[in-house]
């Protein structure tokens, strides 16, 4: 299952659940401003990545909107 670390103002997060959910793929959205243990499990994720969505395929990091466009779009 997908994982998306997003917030809630975040435009790019809102096109990467469209677009798991235009191609029927369950996902979980983790809102990363809401507490601070969201947001340091974001960051054990992917501690490179400065910006959301952060997101994962059952644990492995995909990457952002763009790296999952490519991966769902393949």
């Amino acid at each position: 299952m997908y994982k998306i670390y997003s917030t809630k103002s975040c435009g790019y997060c809102e096109r990467a659940k469209s677009l798991l959910a235009a191609n029927n793929l369950p996902f979980e959205e983790v809102y990363v401003d809401e507490s601070a243990e969201n947001f340091n499990e974001m960051k054990n994720v992917a501690p490179n990545m400065k910006t959301v969505p952060v997101i994962t395929l059952n644990g492995l990091l995909v990457g952002g909107f763009y790296e999952l466009k490519e991966k769902v779009d393949a």
